[in-house]
Order: structure tokens, then C-alpha cells, then sequence
């Protein structure tokens, strides 16, 4: 991959050597890009950024059209996308700009001989920065990530890449009250519109911060936190993973409280050390909501998928051995307990018989009903051969399927199930028949006053098709009724009166009510 240095080297030749190329660009682009040279001018002239910053920045904009005036299609749109988050801020403040243009230049260099990359992959820059790929919007900045890899130096220790990393870190910090700094997120995610934060990210930052030796910016990093990245809730503070929602996650809560843990030792921050301890009472109060007694909850109504429910499960070994707490370690062992036990389908009630042809909409479908323990893969077995399936959540649960190429007669059916884990449960819900309706409509008829009451009804098939047959003197009239139950009048005379009734299936029943004496105009 290209270096920063030499991506503005080959913008600025592109600018001396190509300048009829603006008249081909497209104008989504020329309007996006004219409003971030725009947006580049205002934060000259207001002291945000330096005129060689500016110049820097034109360069990469430059570039990027370059680029993306020669890519296929999907990677011009990322550089499209791209170039709509730098434009967006009116007169950003340097650290936002740098930010934004050193992702325009990264998805530009990168772009420029790579495919896109598989989603979730991190790719670094030429500062040691860490950038993300996700779908439809490229390799994005991204500061957990950034968190993670700088922990990961210290780790390893190497001090050069770390050194190298915390200073990219500290130019792109955005200065927040109360003296905090924070890093943000440009990108949208999870209903989330960038720019958006993280208190998460926040509190491994100021973990990794202080671990690299950077310890009054990773100060910085944790003041943004409280009253502003967190919510209160009965229990105490809690974490705010995406600064704008107000969901309830579990491992971040518990991350961020490990973290600011390690920071405060780290720092001697007595506040950050007794902000971390609010944190892990607020989430030792709320744990028995995590727990469904079969699998863990993500956050308050949503399941964990196997990534985390086994990051909790570390996290809580973890709590355990540090504090000595055991209520954390019992926890964790309910958590992995509950990885080997399979998924329970209970309650369960069947259709037993089934009228699948013809498919009119009565008794079609065999019905399975059931409730499942936890988060599962749940398949519907018939004769022993799945016929359809779901991934579920815990709860109450419902396969509606027609079987309409079973023969007739008795079919075995069951439940098999597969939780995240790969732990198999199944259940056998006995037999159902599959039948054909030879039983015609249960049909009732009378007569007053010239008119003919009627009514028909069937629990097997469709009802109903009805008329009436009308005779008299060799004469004979069809009426046909538009309701199965209602009331008719029939021509003036003398009729001798049939009602039939034909179902779905083809049954016919049918009721002589004998002679009546129409005395009005037919109303149907």
C-alpha cells in the first residue's frame, strides 16, 4: 500500500498532468467535492486548520477523483460514499478534517489496486492508524479498533508502533467540555448518523492510552465519559455503546468498567477508580436480567449471538480473578453451563389432521406451535426429512407449512434443533394425518312469506358455493347467492325451491324446502 507521503505526490502530479479531467467528472462528485474545498476555506479563514493542511487536503481530494474516475463501479461508489461524509461538516475543526480526508486517502490508495475488502477486515494506514471495512461504505476509522491494536502493541511490547499509533490517536482527538476528548465514529452504523461515539471505545482508549505511556490524554479520554457517554439508570451508571441509543449491553458495560479499572491504577485516578466500581455494582444489580436461565442476553430483550455470549464469559472469569468476587466466576459458569445443554422446544401443540388439497385457505397447513429456550436453529421434520427452518430466539414460536405433496395418511413429525454452540436437542410431536374432505357442507333451509332463509357451513374446506334451483311448469332459474347464510326472496309464483351448497372441495349438499310462493322482485 501507498504511503500517505507519496498518494499526495501522485494527486499533485495528476492535478499538473491531467487538468481537463474535472470536466469529466461526474457532477454528484464535482458538487460533493467543491462543497468540502468549500468547508476547507471557511475552517482556514476560523483558524481550524492550517493553509498547508488545506493544501494537503485538496491534494487527497484531488486523488480520489483520480482514482475513482478509474476503478469499477462498486469501488467508485465507496470513494462516492466516502467523499459525502468529508463534505458533510460545514467548517471542520483539524482533528475532524484529518480524520476524514486520512479516510479518503486510505480508501483512495487502497481502492486504487485492491478489491474491496471482506467486511470487518482492518487494514492500517501510513500513520499506524486503523481503518475497518464495512459494507457499501470501505475502510472506515475506526477507534475501538484503534483501541484494540494499541493495547496489542503495548502487549507485545512494541514501543515504536505504539508510540507511533498514540500520536495518530492524539491528532485525530476531538476536544469536548470538561476537558475530555473524544473519537469519533464518521460512519452511520446501527441507526446511528455520524459522527457518533462511543463510551466503550472510550473507556479501552483511555486503557490503552495509559498503557502506552500517554497518560494525560488517556485522562482526557475517560472525563468524556461520565454524565455524557453513560445513562442512569436505577443501578447505577451504565455505558453508552453508541452515544445516540439508549440500548443496555452487557459486555460493554462490564469491558468499560475493566478498562477504566486498569486506567485508574494506571493513572492514580481516584475518580476513574471509583466510577469503575459504580459501573460493576450497576451491572451486578442488573446481571440476573442477563440471564435467561438458559443463555445470556446482549442487551435487555435481545440474546447474545456465540461471539458474545462468550466474551461475557471471559469478561466475567475475569472480573472474578481480579476482584475475588464469586457471584462474577458463578456467572461465568452459569454462561458456559448453558453453551452445553441443548435447546428446549416445550408446549408444543400439533394439527393433527390436515386438508391441504384443495388449497383454499381452511386446514391447510400443518400448524406446530411451540416454545423454545433459548436461541437456536429450528428445523421442522415431516417422515424424517426437514421441511422448513428458522434461527429463533428464545420464546414462542410457530411453524405454519403446507404439505401439499404428502400423500394421504399418517406422517410422523418433529422438532431438531442446533443452539449457537452446535448442541443438538429434538423433540418427537407424535403423527398427523393428511386427509382429503369428502364430507359436504353442513347446509339448513327454510321458508316464509315468499322468501327462503338459508344457511351453510364446513370445518374442512371452503364454503361455500350456493344457489338456488327454482322449477315450476317445466319452466327452471338459477339464483345464485352471494353469502352463505342470508336470506332470499324468490319470483313471484309458484317455484318448487332447491338449495344447494357445493364446498372447495367439490361436496355438494342440498335441501328441498318444496313450494313457495314468491310475492316480490328477486333481491339477492
Amino acid at each position: 500500500m501507498r504511503g500517505l507521503r507519496s498518494l499526495l505526490g501522485a494527486a499533485l502530479a495528476s492535478v499538473l498532468l491531467a487538468p481537463a479531467a474535472a470536466a469529466a467528472t461526474p457532477s454528484p462528485w464535482a458538487r460533493e467535492a467543491a462543497r468540502a474545498r468549500a468547508a476547507l476555506d471557511r475552517s482556514v479563514r476560523a483558524g481550524y486548520v492550517t493553509p498547508a493542511e488545506a493544501a494537503r487536503d485538496r491534494a487527497i481530494l484531488a486523488q480520489a477523483r483520480a482514482v475513482r474516475d478509474r476503478v469499477p463501479p462498486l469501488r467508485a461508489q465507496v470513494l462516492d460514499t466516502v467523499l459525502a461524509e468529508v463534505a458533510r461538516p460545514a467548517s471542520p475543526i483539524g482533528p475532524r478534517a484529518l480524520e476524514l480526508y486520512a479516510t479518503l486517502a486510505e480508501n483512495a490508495a487502497y481502492l486504487a489496486s485492491h478489491r474491496l475488502p471482506a467486511p470487518g477486515a482492518d487494514v492500517a494506514g501510513p500513520d499506524g492508524a486503523v481503518y475497518r471495512s464495512f459494507p457499501g461504505v470501505g475502510l472506515q476509522f475506526h477507534p475501538l479498533a484503534n483501541a484494540s491494536e494499541l493495547n496489542q502493541l503495548v502487549a507485545d511490547g512494541d514501543a515504536a508502533a505504539a508510540s507511533a499509533l498514540a500520536a495518530a490517536l492524539a491528532a485525530r482527538a476531538i476536544p469536548v467540555a470538561g476537558g475530555g476528548a473524544v473519537w469519533e465514529y464518521e460512519f452511520p452504523f446501527g441507526g446511528e448518523r455520524g459522527p457518533w461515539t462511543s463510551g466503550m471505545a472510550q473507556a479501552v482508549m483511555a486503557q490503552a492510552l495509559a498503557r502506552a505511556g500517554w497518560t494525560a490524554l488517556a485522562r482526557r479520554a475517560f472525563r468524556a465519559i461520565p454524565g455524557a457517554l453513560d445513562r442512569e439508570l436505577p443501578a447505577g451508571p451504565w455505558i453508552r455503546l453508541y452515544s445516540g441509543r439508549p440500548d443496555v449491553v452487557l459486555n460493554a458495560q462490564l469491558q468499560s468498567a475493566i478498562s477504566l479499572g486498569d486506567y485508574a491504577q494506571r493513572a492514580h485516578d481516584a475518580a476513574a477508580a471509583a466510577y469503575a466500581n459504580r459501573l460493576l455494582a450497576a451491572a451486578k444489580a442488573m446481571l440476573p436480567r442477563f440471564d435467561t436461565g438458559h443463555w445470556s442476553r446482549y442487551s435487555l430483550g435481545v440474546e447474545s449471538d456465540l461471539h458474545y455470549q462468550d466474551y461475557v464469559i471471559e469478561l466475567l472469569d475475569a472480573l472474578g480473578r481480579r476482584t475475588g468476587d464469586p457471584a462474577w466466576t458463578a456467572a461465568a459458569a452459569r454462561f458456559q453451563r448453558d453453551e452445553t445443554q441443548p435447546p428446549a422446544m416445550t408446549a408444543a401443540t400439533v394439527t393433527r389432521v390436515v386438508y391441504p388439497r384443495p388449497r383454499d385457505g381452511v386446514r391447510d397447513a400443518l400448524v406446530v406451535r411451540f416454545w423454545l429456550s433459548k436461541i437456536a436453529k429450528v428445523a421442522l421434520v415431516v417422515d424424517g426429512k426437514a421441511v422448513d427452518g428458522f434461527t429463533w430466539p428464545s420464546g414462542w414460536h410457530t411453524f405454519d407449512w403446507v404439505p401439499a405433496t404428502l400423500g394421504v395418511g399418517e406422517h410422523t413429525v418433529r422438532l431438531v434443533a442446533a443452539s449457537l454452540s452446535g448442541v443438538p436437542g429434538a423433540t418427537d410431536l407424535g403423527a398427523f394425518a393428511v386427509a382429503r374432505d369428502t364430507t359436504p357442507p353442513v347446509l339448513a333451509a327454510a321458508k316464509a312469506d315468499g322468501r327462503v332463509f338459508f344457511s351453510a357451513h364446513d370445518t374442512e374446506s371452503a364454503c361455500c358455493r350456493l344457489r338456488l334451483e327454482l322449477r315450476r311448469d317445466g319452466a327452471e332459474r338459477t339464483l345464485v347467492l352471494r353469502r352463505p347464510r342470508g336470506a332470499v326472496a324468490v319470483p313471484p309464483g309458484y317455484w318448487l325451491v332447491t338449495v344447494v351448497a357445493r364446498d372447495a372441495a367439490g361436496n355438494t349438499a342440498t335441501r328441498s324446502v318444496g313450494l313457495v310462493v314468491g310475492q316480490a322482485t328477486v333481491k339477492k
